[in-house]
């Protein structure tokens, strides 16, 4: 099994974390442009308060987005991740016209935000290293 992660450090005194909050309205169109980030965003959560947050990253193959619900990737739901901000595909889950949206959108930065994937292998106590630091939040994906 494949997991991706996200590593996210706070507080360093040589970097600032770089993270946009914000909302939209769904339109229910294919192609929707949210730009405005002021960056190409790495991680990108979208969550409503009627369907399942919904997460992308750089690290997943394009047009992929997982269900913080559970289930496999689907395509067909954030289309790209651009230089400033991101793309929509027409899906209810983030979408839905006249629905509103809300997102958290991260930059990776080094000391402040990695990501990477590793494979599971059923063993417990594993390290998993790569970070270039030691993080204070970990999120797991699989």
């Amino acid at each position: 099994m494949v997991l991706a992660f996200i590593s996210v450090f706070f507080n360093t005194a040589s970097a600032q974390l770089v993270a946009v909050t914000g909302k939209y309205t769904g339109t229910g169109n294919n192609n929707n442009a949210i730009v405005g980030l002021g960056f190409k965003p790495d991680f990108l959560l979208i969550n409503s308060d009627q369907y399942h947050a919904q997460i992308t990253t750089s690290t997943f193959p394009a047009d992929n987005t997982k269900s913080m619900n559970g289930g496999s990737a689907k395509t067909g739901l954030i289309k790209s991740l651009d230089q400033d901000g991101f793309t929509l595909d027409d899906d209810n889950d983030v979408n839905k016209a006249g629905k509103t949206y809300n997102y958290l959108a991260l930059k990776a930065e080094a000391g402040v935000v990695e990501m990477g994937s590793y494979i599971g292998n059923n063993t417990d106590d594993r390290n998993i290293t790569g970070t270039s630091f030691q993080p204070e939040m970990v999120i797991i994906i699989s």
